[in-house]
């Protein structure tokens, strides 16, 4: 894992049930659509092409749109146009 992640303002924030503040989710969102953050490439330590550094403080969403993306990955999920989507992160197209 690469705390690196954490620095993109691609990644979704959730507000933390124990104490409210804001904590890394469960996605990254760009403009190729919505990833697992485990199949993100700035999680596994790679150069990630839509990595772009965040400015100050995380703000975390709000939990229903979080559930949206779920379900929007849900499904496709492991499908060819998955694929292609992940492939786009870090290939030349």
């Amino acid at each position: 894992m690469n705390a690196d992640h954490e620095r993109c303002r691609r990644l979704v924030w959730q507000a933390s049930p124990e104490t409210g503040e804001a904590e890394p989710g469960p996605y990254c969102v760009n403009e190729h659509g919505v990833f697992p953050l485990l199949d993100c490439p700035a999680f596994q330590g790679r150069e990630c092409r839509c990595f772009e550094a965040r400015d100050g403080e995380p703000e975390p969403m709000a939990e229903g749109l979080i559930r949206e993306f779920g379900a929007r990955l849900a499904d496709d999920y492991l499908g060819w146009h998955y694929w292609r989507r992940i492939r786009a992160l870090t290939e030349e197209e």
